[in-house]
Order: C-alpha cells, then sequence, then structure tokens
C-alpha cells in the first residue's frame, strides 16, 4: 500500500494524469489518507464488495474500528455455514461440504452458489474508482 501511493503521488507530481490501475491490496482506508488527491481516478480492482453503509454502522458499533476489505464476505459466509448448522442440514464436514455445494442464494452484493469443484460460479472482479472527498 505505501508504494502505491508513493507511485501513484510521484506520477502526479510528474504531470501524468493517465487513469491507473491497482489491487486490493492498495485499497485499505490508509492507501487513500496517505495518496491524498492525486488518488482521485485511481481505478481500485477487487473481488470485494464494500460494505453497505448499515453493515458498516452495525459492524462498527459491535466491533470499534471500521470493517475491512472482505469483511462483509466473511459475515455472509459465516452465516451460510450457521445456517447449515442450525438447520441440520451440516452436521459433520461433508455434510457442511454438501451444504455448500447445494446453497444458492444472494448476499448484499453478490449471488454466492458454487461449482463442484468448490469455485463460485460467479467470481466477480468489482472495479471502483477514487472520487474526490467532500469537505
Amino acid at each position: 500500500m505505501p508504494q502505491a501511493a508513493e507511485f501513484i503521488q510521484k506520477l502526479r507530481a510528474a504531470g501524468v494524469t493517465a487513469t491507473t490501475l491497482s489491487w486490493d491490496g492498495a485499497y485499505p482506508p490508509e492507501y487513500l489518507a496517505e495518496v491524498g488527491q492525486a488518488g482521485v481516478g485511481t481505478i481500485m480492482a477487487c473481488t470485494c464488495v464494500l460494505p453497505a453503509e448499515d453493515f458498516v454502522a452495525e459492524y462498527t458499533a459491535a466491533f470499534g474500528p471500521d470493517p475491512g476489505l472482505y469483511a462483509m464476505e466473511g459475515f455472509e459466509l459465516a452465516t451460510i455455514m450457521l445456517t447449515g448448522i442450525a438447520s441440520g442440514a451440516a452436521t459433520d464436514r461433508p455434510t457442511m461440504v454438501q451444504h455448500f455445494r447445494d446453497y444458492d442464494g444472494w448476499g448484499v452484493g453478490r449471488r454466492y452458489q458454487w461449482t463442484g469443484t468448490g469455485e463460485l460460479t460467479t467470481p466477480a472482479t468489482f472495479l471502483y474508482e477514487v472520487v474526490p472527498t467532500a469537505g
């Protein structure tokens, strides 16, 4: 992350205005704080869904800091797992694996359904643009 912020700042200082693309490893809030306005227009690629406002509010109230990347997916996967346990469909590892294989449903920002080899059927990569901050 620090290298990505420094790279973008140096590009902007050199007059380069091209759109840049980065990956989820450079996305954390620290990047946004460090890169500042030089990061405006940067495109961030991530297989994560940015947490919905209500999720952020509830998570922060329960745990303190804002949720990190993949927090929402972690919550949704844990919910799918606990639903399998609570329903009685998953009582051991083989039945839990089958529960996931049979599962087909929507989370906040993605569909959860797996292939026979355990891959998501819709492994989305989302693109986020860094926009100017208000204030």
